[in-house]
């Protein structure tokens, strides 16, 4: 695996890839630090921000990429009403709470991979949930 640009990854044992704004967005390597991080504070951007604190403090650079501005979230009613949605068209959430967790990012893939989307599990207003906002399911 190398580095945005250049350069081989260091080997800090298993790691994951992760697009915390999609397919568009910028992708992480992320290692086992990052999931104890996120014991602490599971918000992702939260262990991204500790993480990426501590590559600058040993002589690391800026992130490289950048978040799509077209990307407008989904307000909450919305992700309730995109949660409900889903379920109705039996891609269980496991609930809707107006928080996408790990059940409705799954639920999401799956929409997506049926609708021969990108299945980045990544909801947003700007772009690919029109079509299941708008479906009236």
């Amino acid at each position: 695996m190398t580095r945005f640009g250049s350069g081989t990854l260091p080997d800090y044992g298993d790691a994951s890839v992760i697009a915390p704004a999609g397919a568009r967005g910028p992708t992480f390597v992320v290692f086992h630090n990052f999931r104890v991080i996120k014991r602490y504070n599971n918000a992702t951007s939260y262990a991204l921000a500790v993480g990426h604190l501590g590559d600058r403090i040993a002589g690391g650079g800026p992130f490289q990429g950048k978040r799509p501005r077209s990307d407008k979230p989904l307000s909450r009613d919305q992700k309730i009403d995109m949660q409900q949605r889903l379920t109705g068209f039996g891609y269980d959430t496991q609930g809707a709470d107006g928080i996408i967790g790990p059940n409705s990012r799954k639920a999401i893939r799956s929409f997506q991979s049926a609708q021969g989307m990108t299945p980045d599990g990544y909801e947003n207003a700007a772009h690919k949930y029109n079509v299941l906002l708008d479906s009236g399911g």
